[in-house]
């Protein structure tokens, strides 16, 4: 798995919702806002839903389809705007698991779609990494 961090204050880190599932369940506006610049670079994305650590979206860009999850990794409401992360997963058939194909590779057009959204919007700390 690869994740993207980036910190920001443009979106909503500190205001529980009432729709949250829990309290930690900030994203939504950054899944709004990622679906519309995804699309706008023809990456289709097929929902956003809400996780109970986050939110998540499901898309398919360039013949394969991917989790794009989104969690904040807490910062204070004292100008530390905190982490956001966007973990991203390829989805894979059982078979495709067995036989090893359409494996994940760091060169994912999916993350440098990504990346370069987060660099256009100017970001700060923009980072991409491999979890191990």
């Amino acid at each position: 798995m690869q994740f993207l961090s980036f910190e920001t204050d443009h979106f909503n880190r500190t205001e529980v919702r009432d729709y949250f599932i829990n309290p930690c369940c900030f994203g939504d506006d950054v899944a709004t806002w990622l679906m519309a610049q995804l699309e706008k670079r023809h990456v289709n994305v097929a929902k956003i839903y809400q996780e109970d650590w986050g939110w998540e979206l499901d898309c398919e860009f360039g013949g394969s389809r991917y989790f794009l999850s989104i969690v904040l990794v807490a910062g204070d409401q004292d100008g530390d705007y905190g982490e956001w992360r966007i973990y991203v997963t390829k989805q894979c058939s059982l078979i495709g698991r067995i036989f090893g194909k359409d494996k994940m590779v760091r060169e994912e057009a999916i993350i440098a779609v990504a990346h370069t959204i987060l660099s256009e919007a100017q970001f700060g700390n923009i980072h991409c990494l491999a979890e191990v």
